[in-house]
């Protein structure tokens, strides 16, 4: 989910530049917090106005670590302070002291929940070049005392991260590159961008995305900058060039400099760490200038041991099943013989025959992923996370068994029948013909039941033998809330077998 909050400061006017610097390396990796809320965040310097440095600062944090209060309408809200201090390094000095508030909405109580479900927010600052730590405390407003009981001091639940970054310093003439901004997803500039600050890829985000500029400003009496070539490489930690990929930048105008957005495909690397390598050339000069900055691949737990601090942020990003949940999962898309069979193994026999069944299904058997295999656990993940109910997990409802099945539905629609047109019929309720589907209620009604309408088109993908629905082949279910507890029961489908 895209949050953006822009702070504009300024910290600091005069100071002298050095010469051009021709080669440079990120020097801080993204912080993790400590206490009762677990983020991360990173930043990036691009070049600012005046001789300061822009500094883009990007905060990640999951939903469920933070409280969401319903405040009327079906919103549900969540309050934070966000406090940034900025020390120059390594003298202490503080640069700036602020507090932020922040107000975020999720659309539902299992959003609110989820583990892969994310906040993040961007803030932006104007400083003075040079090295320093910065010091970023959450504190959740929602977990405070009120009215009366506020006033015996209830703390709200907090946690805190600190790193020590450069703000880079931007000569006024010649060619340089920003820092590299890791995203979850690009747009043409960085408003558009979605951050990535814990620079973690694989299993959840198989796409390398990211964010640069380029500035290469004309000396006093100089000529306009031309294209710009750029190469871009991802290099192992063996110096092994895994990727590299050359670009032509144009200038967006005169003295606005260069922007580009990249996508790399990372399935066929392995787990571990990463360096992403930029150089940039000028077309008509000589002069080159790098920039570098470390990411992490994940595809599977064991990868988390490349990481300096993967306790913190990788254990979020891939939760590896246990041997009785898989079983209970692949019921969903194997053929009964099949299950029958692994059912009736010895237990240290199951685990080898679903790892040869996954290795017979992996539909690219070169690369370090299983395509089919990592798409089988998202799914199980977002059931668990938007289906759970009452008295089941969310894989075991009906509305999770489909998604397991079927994947994202290609368009879902909702609202309340008329209770008289329910009727129970073999086991199950179904919908009439003549009930109300136009109705919007905006909440449980007691004559009403809600329901839900999932069709696919195109984009259902079974993932087991039984069959393949393609494109064309449209397959609807229909789910209602009988009991009205949030359990929506599948009543209806265009596939028999579902019953």
């Amino acid at each position: 989910m895209k949050r953006f909050l822009t702070l504009l400061l300024v910290i600091g006017t005069t100071f002298a530049l050095p010469p051009v610097i021709r080669a440079v390396r990120a020097d801080g990796e993204p912080a993790s917090s400590s206490g009762d809320i677990r983020f991360v965040f990173d930043t990036s310097s691009f070049r600012g106005s005046n001789a300061a440095s822009r500094e883009e600062l990007f905060l990640l944090i999951p939903n469920r670590e933070l409280k969401f209060v319903n405040r009327g309408n079906g919103r549900l809200e969540a309050d934070i302070d966000v406090r940034v201090l900025f020390r120059r390094w390594p003298t202490g000095e503080v640069l700036l002291y602020k507090t932020i508030n922040a107000v975020l909405e999720t659309p539902s109580s299992e959003a609110a929940r989820g583990i892969h479900d994310l906040e993040v927010l961007q803030k932006q600052f104007f400083i003075e070049p040079g090295p320093f730590e910065v010091e970023v405390t959450v504190a959740d407003r929602n977990t405070r005392g009120f009215g009366f009981f506020h006033l015996f001091g209830r703390s709200p639940t907090e946690g805190t991260a600190s790193g020590r970054f450069v703000a880079r310093r931007f000569a006024p003439e010649g060619l340089q590159l920003s820092d590299l901004l890791f995203a979850r997803g690009t747009g043409k500039s960085i408003s558009d961008v979605v951050p990535n600050p814990n620079r973690l890829y694989g299993a959840m985000l198989p796409s390398l995305s990211y964010y640069y500029e380029a500035y290469d400003p004309p000396a006093d009496g100089g000529d306009s900058p031309g294209e710009l070539f750029v190469r871009h490489e991802i290099v192992g930690g063996d110096g092994t060039v895994y990727l590299r990929e050359d670009r032509i930048l144009s200038p967006l105008a005169e003295g606005k400099g260069y922007r580009n957005r990249m996508n790399h495909d990372l399935r066929s690397l392995p787990g571990g760490a990463y360096t992403l390598r930029i150089t940039a050339r000028p077309q008509t000069r000589s002069d080159s200038v790098i920039v570098e900055a470390p990411f992490h691949v994940v595809w599977r737990k064991s990868d988390i041991s490349a990481l300096e601090d993967g306790s913190a942020a990788g254990d979020e990003l891939f939760t590896e099943m246990n041997l009785d949940d898989e079983i209970a999962s692949l019921r969903y898309i194997l053929v009964p013989d099949d299950l029958s069979h692994l059912k009736g193994l010895p237990r240290e026999k199951q685990k080898e025959w679903i790892e040869a069944y996954w290795k017979e299904k992996d539909p690219t058997p070169g690369t370090e992923a299983n395509e089919l295999r990592m798409e089988h656990y998202r799914r199980i993940q977002h059931a668990n996370q938007r289906f759970t109910a009452m008295r089941q997990k969310g894989m075991d409802t009906d509305r999770g068994q489909i998604y397991i099945r079927y994947g994202e539905p290609d368009e879902i629609s909702s609202g309340y029948s008329a209770q008289s047109f329910i009727t129970p019929l073999g086991g199950r309720s179904h919908l009439s013909d003549q009930a109300d589907v136009t109705g919007s209620l905006g909440g449980f009604n007691v004559e009403e039941k809600a329901y839900e309408i999932w069709t696919y088109s195109e984009r259902g993908r079974f993932l087991g033998e039984r069959r393949n629905r393609g494109a064309g082949l449209e397959l609807r279910f229909v789910f209602v809330d009988v009991e009205g507890w949030g359990d929506y029961t599948l009543i209806q489908s265009t596939d028999p077998t579902e019953f």
